[in-house]
């Protein structure tokens, strides 16, 4: 498996270069010894142009060369603590594309299919992002389909009910799920009393939803005194001009920043342990969660490769644990997640029934040994050549690049030499940082578990418990 790894991330983005003879038969492979690490050129960053436009919006440029297509992203920060439906952000931001009050939804897809113009509308507690992507010589009339879009979306209302009881079906289903109701567990026991980082929709929020209830969120946050625009693709005046003129001249919106920046990140974890009962039978499954320090902390490089160390490429101490050695589950991983104000260190896995004990006794056996056991020299290159390999992917290209620079471009606290300056101190990383912030921020007892299941099988599970040998 790990020579699937190597062959599908490493190679690929030029990091490391497999090097084994051909000749070997693939029968008595020893899979637990990794093939040996070439190291390949280190990653360049691209810089980005930050400009204000006239009426206030900012415009960051990520030129690419010779690239046939642009792309155009729309960052709208929102505020977690304003008091809508829990589903009003997701249901404002999928049914804005789905026509204008000049356009039904079906005259707009046949005007983007006909473009080739991709449009994508997301959304989290903290913001909501659309994306624009098209040929170059299509930007124009794209950019003005996106901007009626924006200005003038219908919020038709039979395609909110469409919505409604696609969304009501489907939200009835994943609470059956033994997977989302342990997320939620994690996310409610870290964020209690109401936090908005711990609440998730329930099928009766669908109710709650109506058509001015999503243009009044619309109209608080989709306009120009609440947006960020990213641009990526070649470096074209007529292009940067058609957005200047379109989204950078007037005011467009009724949108006003205003965010709340305190009381987002509660001070400490929450309950140790969940248990949820689901219908599912065959498995359960494992969540831990743990606040962590934002990306500023001096401890966050370290601490982001310890974590990749311990779950987050197909190498890891607990992919070769409960995976290889011990046949517990498919796959578990453990990495980090971003809020707006801090971040989360994750584990994730589903485990067959039987072995979710045992399971478990290990995740914590590979926590305590990630604070005492220093990595091997293999370990070390391996953990760097996971990192920088994914490093390369992200900044490949001008639309990948544009994509990994958002928390730059939309967080102020983050200067525009944090992506170069993290994988410098990376490259630095010695064996015993791993262990010095393992024993800071990875210890058992800081982590909150969450395991969904059949009774009789999460019933017997305990955290933390002693040491498993």
């Amino acid at each position: 498996m790990r020579l699937r790894f190597y062959a599908q991330r490493i190679v690929p983005y030029c990091v490391t270069t497999l090097m084994h003879d051909a000749t070997v038969p693939a029968v008595g492979l020893d899979r637990k010894t990794a093939p040996p690490l070439h190291w390949g050129e280190r990653v360049d960053v691209p810089a980005y142009i930050r400009q204000t436009l006239p009426n206030g919006v900012e415009l960051c440029s990520v030129f690419g060369a010779g690239d046939p297509a642009v792309r155009l992203m729309l960052y709208f920060p929102v505020d977690p603590h304003r008091s809508y439906p829990p589903l009003c952000r997701m249901a404002a931001m999928e049914l804005m594309p789905r026509g204008t009050v000049r356009r039904s939804e079906q005259q707009v897809f046949d005007a983007m299919d006909s473009w080739g113009t991709m449009l994508q509308c997301d959304s989290t507690h903290d913001y909501c992002l659309i994306s624009l992507q098209c040929l170059r010589d299509r930007f124009a009339e794209s950019l003005d389909l996106l901007y009626e879009i924006l200005t003038e979306p219908a919020y038709a209302e039979e395609e909110l009910r469409s919505w409604q009881l696609d969304r009501k079906v489907s939200l009835q289903a994943s609470l059956q799920q033994p997977s989302t109701l342990a997320t939620r567990g994690v996310f409610q026991s870290l964020f209690p009393d109401g936090h908005p980082y711990g609440r998730f929709a329930v099928p009766d929020d669908c109710d709650r939803l109506t058509g001015d209830v999503l243009r009044e969120f619309h109209a608080h946050y989709i306009g120009s005194a609440n947006c960020t625009l990213i641009y990526a693709g070649a470096q074209d005046d007529e292009i940067l001009d058609c957005i200047k003129s379109k989204l950078g001249t007037s005011t467009w919106g009724q949108a006003q920043r205003s965010l709340t920046d305190n009381g987002i990140w509660p001070s400490g974890s929450g309950e140790p342990l969940v248990k949820t009962v689901s219908v599912q039978q065959n498995q359960a499954a494992v969540r831990l969660g743990r606040l962590l320090p934002a990306r500023t902390h001096l401890d966050y490089v370290p601490l982001d490769a310890a974590v990749t160390l311990l779950g987050g490429y197909f190498g890891s101490r607990l992919i070769s644990n409960l995976r290889e050695e011990h046949g517990f589950t498919y796959g578990v991983s453990a990495f980090i997640s971003f809020r707006r104000h801090g971040i989360l260190v994750q584990i994730y896995s589903e485990i067959g029934n039987q072995y979710l004990v045992e399971a478990v006794r290990q995740i914590q056996y590979e926590l305590e040994r990630l604070q005492h056991e220093v990595p091997s020299e293999q370990e070390l290159d391996e953990v760097k050549a996971s990192m920088l390999g994914e490093a390369l992917r992200r900044y490949d290209g001008a639309f990948r690049s544009a994509s990994a620079l958002l928390p730059q471009i939309v967080f102020p606290t983050l200067p525009a030499t944090y992506p170069a300056e993290r994988l410098q101190a990376l490259w630095n990383l010695t064996g015993e940082d791993f262990s010095a912030v393992a024993k800071e921020w990875l210890s058992p007892s800081d982590f909150t578990l969450s395991v969904s299941g059949a009774a009789d099988v999460i019933d017997p599970v305990q955290w933390p418990t002693s040491c498993a040998q």
